[in-house]
């Protein structure tokens, strides 16, 4: 409870403090906008990547400033990190993270931390409720929250089962021939996101066949559990 208490103050301390310097409202931190790859259907599975998958991009609102280790990348398969080059975009609004061999088969878990900044030297503001499908922009309007999510690659899992098999067979066939706009079109089954549901995305179903993703542990749930307290009705946010 003393810690709750404290955590709340140093939030509200710190809306007093921004009130001050804008003139009754607050300066907007940055926040995470974007986050690809995603499938056709909007979540963090990437289930056409023929030979796996080589590198994620991490979008802000503003540009920022990424200092080493503030992304964290870790294999559930290994339970390991994973080893990865980070670099940014020109004009600062991108973070890349490139991995040194291609992901593949896969859950990586993703923990970007708060020493994230902008040009006033804003902390993220990267709260997150689902880390397997991330609603975004992050964030509860405060800065200083760290982000969390997964990104799952599995080849060929239409149904998003973790596990590319029969079932999954039976996913694209119900649905062959179908494009975007017609009846009986599904977008997960469209695997490529290329508008219909075709070859292409039996070829991937063929390739993946066998495979799934590790399980999943419950120790990464503890990141993404921060609860997110809205901003006052009576406080503005200045973007």
């Amino acid at each position: 409870m003393r810690l709750l208490c404290a955590s709340v103050l140093r939030r509200y301390l710190g809306v007093f403090v921004s009130l001050s310097l804008a003139g009754g409202a607050i300066a907007a931190p940055p926040r995470i906008s974007s986050i690809e790859p995603r499938s056709a259907t909007g979540d963090t599975w990437v289930v056409a990547a023929d030979g796996g998958l080589g590198e994620v991009r991490i979008g802000f609102d503003e540009p920022v400033s990424v200092p080493t280790g503030a992304i964290e990348v870790r294999s559930l398969r290994t339970g390991g990190s994973i080893p990865h080059q980070l670099s940014s975009s020109p004009d600062g609004r991108t973070a890349i993270v490139s991995f040194a061999t291609n992901v593949q088969a896969d859950t990586i878990e993703f923990v970007i931390e708060s020493s994230i900044v902008n040009a006033s030297g804003q902390r993220l503001d990267g709260e997150l409720r689902l880390p397997d499908n991330p609603l975004l922009p992050t964030g509860d309007g405060f800065e200083g929250g760290p982000a969390a999510f997964r990104i799952h690659v599995l080849q060929g899992d239409a149904n998003r089962d973790g596990a590319v098999n029969a079932a999954d067979s039976s996913a694209i066939i119900a649905s062959f021939g179908r494009c975007s706009g017609e009846t009986g079109y599904v977008r997960a089954s469209d695997l490529n996101g290329d508008g219909c549901i075709n070859a292409l995305d039996v070829w991937h179903v063929i390739a993946g066949m066998g495979s799934s993703l590790p399980a999943r542990g419950s120790d990464f749930a503890t990141v993404v559990a921060t609860p997110i307290t809205p901003l006052p009705a009576a406080v503005s946010r200045v973007t």
